[in-house]
């Protein structure tokens, strides 16, 4: 089994049609899978859907059923999630020192190698952001980019 840790531009190709999106719902739908999405990744896909549908790309409706949709998904399994505790934030802290990263992605970040430790396992770390991507392989992460299966 693989395990992958999604960040919430990962996890947003997978109900919104995006360069990538075919990709990230292989992975995701593959029974050979484990995806793990930290507890944030509720926050940011909100946010991200918000402003698609106040960009117009597509209704208020749609908005709201496809975050419905994640949450379902998440209550049935689809994804694990790693909850944000203060020895996340503290490292999520670090790495924020450490690397140009955003609070939100440095959280990510430090969400999956914490989850990579717990789990014992190697994992791929998810991302079209750049500058996370560099820091979790400076990290020791596996990486991989969505935008690259396009």
């Amino acid at each position: 089994m693989t395990t992958f840790f999604l960040d919430s531009n990962t996890i947003v190709k997978y109900y919104i049609r995006e360069p990538g999106s075919n990709w990230v719902q292989s992975i995701v739908d593959s029974n050979s899978n484990a995806c793990v999405i930290c507890t944030i990744t509720f926050v940011e896909v909100a946010s991200a859907l918000a402003q698609m549908q106040r960009g117009k790309r597509f209704s208020k409706q749609l908005m709201r059923r496809t975050f419905a949709n994640f949450q379902q998904d998440i209550r049935r399994g689809l994804f694990f999630t790693h909850p944000v505790d203060v020895t996340t934030l503290e490292f999520a802290a670090e790495l924020a020192m450490r690397y140009p990263l955003k609070g939100f992605d440095a959280t990510q970040v430090a969400s999956a190698i914490l989850t990579e430790e717990v789990l014992n396992t190697t994992i791929a770390f998810i991302s079209g952001d750049k500058q996370a991507l560099k820091a979790a392989e400076s990290e020791g992460l596996a990486i991989d980019n969505p935008f690259l299966h396009g």
